[in-house]
């Protein structure tokens, strides 16, 4: 049996559960599917992305102003966003 056969209903309960929370939060006005909201929050319990989304853009790390700019694909949205919410133990 491979390790993500043992993992896996693991995982997909954890994240069907952080989902399930998400929605009660957005339902009581204490979370948000919003970009702006988040990177302005940024202390935030959990953000789900998908592995394979890429945003072009930035946070700036001063106002926390988003900056997206969707000819310049060097930078990733998500990955700033992603950084933030770690740093602020999330």
């Amino acid at each position: 049996m491979s390790a993500w056969a043992v993992m896996e209903p693991y995982f997909a309960g954890t994240v069907d559960g952080l989902i399930a929370r998400s929605h009660e939060a957005e339902s009581k006005r204490l979370g948000s599917e919003n970009l702006f909201d988040i990177a302005k929050a940024g202390n935030v319990l959990a953000l789900l992305l998908d592995r394979q989304s890429l945003m072009p853009g930035r946070i700036d790390p001063t106002s926390a102003e988003i900056m997206t700019n969707e000819e310049d694909q060097a930078y990733d949205l998500f990955e700033d966003l992603s950084l933030t919410v770690l740093a602020k133990g999330g």
